[in-house]
């Protein structure tokens, strides 16, 4: 694994308070999970060069999922991403509950 110089360890924690500042906005302004998820990945196409965010797939369907309708937010891979408007622990009951009944099936 290559070593990050300071440069780019300056312009990572630039794009990562950017994007936090970006976040926290659109929270305070109510925004819609498909703004706070394109937020996300526009952190990640700017941080993380290197990663095709292209094979991403959004609103990813998997049967006999009860999320959304059978639908996850967003598959890189195996890994899967869930997004929520706000952050309190009602919010993160339901979406652990949502990645657990695709995780668990």
């Amino acid at each position: 694994m290559q070593k990050k110089t300071r440069q780019e360890e300056a312009t990572f924690e630039q794009i990562l308070r950017d994007y936090l500042m970006k976040l926290i906005e659109l929270r305070r302004r109510g925004a819609s999970e498909d703004s706070i998820r394109e937020n996300f990945f526009n952190f990640i196409r700017t941080a993380f060069p290197r990663i095709n965010a292209e094979i991403i797939e959004l609103e990813h369907y998997v049967p006999g999922v009860r999320v959304k309708g059978g639908f996850i937010d967003a598959l890189y891979g195996d890994l899967i991403f869930e997004f929520k408007r706000k952050l309190d622990s009602a919010s993160h009951d339901e979406g652990k509950g949502q990645l657990a009944s695709v995780v668990f099936q």
